[in-house]
């Protein structure tokens, strides 16, 4: 990656141990490409710092399943990987060619 490329993740509380996510990310792999992004929303529900999503799409066979690990400086989000045997479409499929969205994301200090 260079300069340019950046990854957030966003939380918002919506229930008691219920949050909406966003995570957005532009990767750009050198100064002459135009750069990949990455889009996802969603809510979780945090039990003992950890939490997982599944995505829902209606009459598909998108199989994107993350898992998200709160730290206490920072979030960890992993894709919980389909077997070998299945075929559909995967969470690349909320991604451009060379984007994610799975990595550690820091927390920032409070004001």
């Amino acid at each position: 990656m260079i300069d340019g490329s950046k990854a957030t993740l966003g939380l918002s509380k919506n229930g008691r141990d219920t949050y909406f996510f966003l995570i957005d990310s532009f990767i750009k792999l050198d100064p002459n490409s135009p750069g990949y992004s990455c889009n996802l929303t969603g809510t979780i529900r945090v039990s003992n710092g950890e939490a997982s999503w599944v995505a829902k799409e209606k009459g598909s066979d998108i199989h994107c399943r993350l898992r998200f690990l709160f730290k206490k400086n920072h979030i960890e989000v992993m894709e919980v990987k389909p077997s070998q045997s299945f075929t559909g479409l995967t969470c690349r499929y909320y991604c451009g060619q060379a984007a994610s969205f799975i990595g550690t994301y820091q927390k920032l200090p409070y004001y």
